[in-house]
């Protein structure tokens, strides 16, 4: 061999020991991955406790779902304190929904909550059903806020820590890596449970969760350099015959087929592998106790992993001795005796806005919105003010979803660009209930916004089957409080059975209470959970007798022309299921012969509801109510009687002219879902409808207790109560039981 080219063979092969001796000391780009699983994802944060007891460095992070949002939080600077505390402390239930709180909605959308289960769009003349439950419309503001401070169009590689989430591509069936963009929105993409939230659009792609094809993505983290993981799998293994005993489960199991056999290959490739045993939960599993027990699972196996945690600790510090803090024993290491060290996210200075971009709308114009969003260019960014305007704005109807980017300039300054998506201009509404009474009525609604000009509100309701009322309203109403007073035109039908009972509390009679009534009125808002409406209306009355003796009911077709006004102050946080709030309704109504009124009397009426809550489970009902009148003919008698004002009587029992009424409820939540009541009220007749009923001056009450069960279908409740038979006839009780069930309307 020639001197030179053994030279040349010493040189390279010294070179190369060299860099294997460089190589050797420097320490293994450590990889993080951590699955999906929803709820149970909670229990990755044992593992980042651990973590950060040991300054263990993390160079990348891989997440799916639920992984895939830990993970974000990890990755921009949340500690395992800070996400804990947003777990325990999140209203999931809230959260997982798209309907506004009832105090955000303006009032013509609140006196519609609680009416409808169903409700689809309209495309051309074909009812579209709804691609998922939920739009995800809150949990995509929550994510917003989380990551504010990182939620700029960027490449995640720039992130404290580099981050990548996986997504699977509706249309072409692809695992998709999300590795820049919108980083709120990519948390967003990789928790989209088919059927449950809507997909994301993203370029060409239409987003849905990861975990359908990688739901422990170990070579995800691989091919951004890991050379050593520790990885988190919360998902759950494949069930066996004996547990496919449902739809669920089999539905669960063949969206989860596709993945079973990558993850069980990843897992084998994952250097610390922590798997929870927590198969007794399920990933719907977000109320609070749960939640707790899931974190205290991922805590105690993160604890029986230490003993690998801290070999690595022992690699790294012989790598590089100066880098890292001395070792601690194993018990002054364990998580409960351990404070984080990492830093806080905070918000820094807020830039001001440069520029407000409105992408997704095709029937609102850009004017309308960004009015109503309220926020204008110069002023300085405020995510806790753009929150509640979005919110504001999402309340009113319009919108799927609306979410927003910002894009940062070079002077500081950033584009707000608000996304949004619009509902269909229509849509329909199918609601259903039932009660002893009327027994089932169903109800249908179509409403359209923006029929002649944006703002526009139409609404017309048919409600069928064991009564009719038709309604149908044209109306400008207050999208804001800078101009609060807007105009209505109404044409409403009723045909509604009553029964007449005589002093013995016998049935003696049945009428229709039947007429058709043409409103101009005028509307007042204040505040989005009151309004005041005034009208003139010309009503037709065509009233008759089913059952009864003719020439003691008698039938009536007066023309009525009459000014009515009414107030609504709504307060309450459900309708279906009130727990905290107060709602109080009042009307009066006068009929003047010389507007050619057939008919001339006044009636005023005012009832209160008040609900409050106490430890939870205790929570009480006041109820009161107050009419009076003069000269009220028959078929505008107060008609009191049932469950919903004054239980021990019959439906529509006591016809009243003048009458004051207190009812006192207690309801205690038995469990989830089911509700325990007693009921108790007192009412003082002051005039009693001599046209159906003896007169009788005095106080009566009535008492009962009875059962609730909340359904996808509404309340379902049952009431057992006692009271005296009739108006007229003192000492003389009876039983009744009361059953309803759906919505109210």
């Amino acid at each position: 061999m020639k001197p030179r080219k053994k030279t040349i063979q010493i040189l390279s092969l010294f070179i190369v020991l060299l860099s294997f001796i460089s190589f050797a000391k420097e320490r293994p780009k450590i990889g993080l991955v951590l699955s999906g699983g929803g709820s149970k994802g909670f229990a990755h944060i044992g593992t980042l406790r651990i973590i950060d007891s040991l300054h263990i460095p993390i160079d990348y992070i891989a997440g799916t779902s639920i992984g895939g949002i830990v993970g974000s939080l990890y990755s921009i600077g949340f500690s395992p304190d800070e996400i804990e505390d947003l777990a325990r402390n999140t209203d999931w239930k809230e959260i997982f929904t798209d309907t506004p709180e009832r105090r955000q909605m303006p009032h013509f959308r609140i006196k519609n909550s609680g009416k409808y289960q169903i409700e689809f769009q309209i495309k051309g003349s074909t009812p579209v059903i709804p691609s998922s439950l939920i739009g995800g419309q809150k949990i995509s503001l929550l994510l917003s806020k989380l990551v504010v401070t990182h939620n700029q169009a960027t490449n995640f590689d720039s992130l404290p820590i580099p981050i990548r989430l996986v997504a699977t591509d509706l249309v072409s069936g692809k695992e998709i890596i999300l590795k820049e963009g919108s980083l709120a929105k990519a948390m967003r993409a990789t928790m989209s449970i088919p059927t449950v939230f809507s997909p994301v659009e993203w370029d060409d792609y239409l987003l849905i969760d990861g975990g359908l094809l990688n739901n422990f993505p170990v070579d995800v983290a691989k091919k951004m350099g890991a050379e050593f993981t520790i990885g988190v799998n919360v998902g759950t293994p494949p069930k066996g015959v004996k547990n496919l005993t449902s739809i669920l489960d089999i539905i669960d199991q063949i969206t989860s087929i596709p993945g079973y056999e990558k993850e069980e290959v990843q897992q084998k490739q994952t250097d610390i592998l922590i798997k929870p045993q927590i198969n007794d939960y399920t990933a719907a599993d977000f109320d609070k106790e749960k939640i707790s027990e899931i974190i205290n699972i991922g805590n105690e196996a993160a604890k029986e992993s230490l003993p690998k945690f801290i070999r690595l600790k022992k690699m790294l510090d012989s790598l590089n001795a100066d880098y890292y803090a001395d070792l601690k024993t194993k018990e002054e290491l364990l998580p409960k005796e351990i404070s984080t060290k990492r830093s806080s996210v905070r918000p820094g200075n807020r830039p001001l806005i440069y520029s407000i971009t409105i992408e997704g709308n095709e029937s609102l114009p850009f004017e309308f919105i960004n009015n109503l969003l309220g926020i204008k260019a110069s002023d300085k960014f405020d995510p806790e003010l753009l929150e509640r305007s979005i919110t504001d704005l999402y309340s009113l109807g319009y919108f799927e979803t609306i979410n927003y980017e910002l894009q940062p300039l070079e002077d500081g300054r950033v584009n707000l660009i608000l996304k949004v998506k619009e509902k269909s201009l229509r849509k329909l509404l199918v609601g259903l209930r039932y009660d002893n009474f009327y027994k089932l009525v169903g109800i249908i609604g179509i409403q359209t916004n923006n029929i002649l000009f944006p703002g526009a509100w139409t609404e017309t309701e048919l409600q069928f089957a064991g009564l009719t009322r038709f309604k149908s309203m044209l109306s400008y109403p207050t999208r804001s409080l800078s101009y609060p007073v807007y105009p209505y035109f109404r044409f409403s039908y009723k045909n509604i059975p009553y029964n007449v009972y005589n002093h013995s509390g016998e049935k003696v009679a049945a009428y229709s209470d039947n007429s058709s009534q043409l409103d101009v009125g005028i509307g007042i808002s204040p505040q989005k959970f009151w309004v005041i409406e005034t009208e003139y209306s010309h009503e037709y009355m065509n009233t008759a007798p089913d059952i009864a003796d003719r020439t003691q009911y008698r039938t009536y077709k007066d023309r009525i022309r009459k000014i009515q006004a009414t107030m609504d102050l709504d307060l309450l946080d459900d309708i279906l299921l009130p727990r905290h709030g107060i709602l109080i309704t009042a009307d009066a109504e006068k009929a003047v012969k010389n507007f050619h009124s057939d008919v001339d009397y006044w009636k005023v009426s005012c009832s209160m509801d008040f609900y409050e809550t106490l430890f939870k489970r205790h929570t009480t009902r006041i109820y009161g109510f107050y009419g009076q009148s003069k000269n009220l003919p028959v078929y505008k008698t107060f008609f009191l009687g049932g469950p919903e004002n004054f239980i021990g009587y019959d439906y529509n029992q006591l016809p009243v002219n003048n009458f004051i009424l207190a009812r006192f409820d207690y309801r205690y939540e038995y469990k989830k879902d089911i509700f325990l009541k007693l009921i108790g009220n007192a009412g003082y007749n002051y005039e009693a409808n001599t046209d159906i009923q003896h007169d009788s001056k005095r106080l009566m009450w009535g008492y009962g207790f009875g059962v609730e069960l909340l359904s996808p279908l509404g309340p379902l409740q049952a009431i057992f109560s006692w009271g005296e038979k009739s108006l007229s006839d003192p000492g003389n009780f009876k039983s009744s039981i009361y059953i309803t069930a759906g919505y109210k309307f």
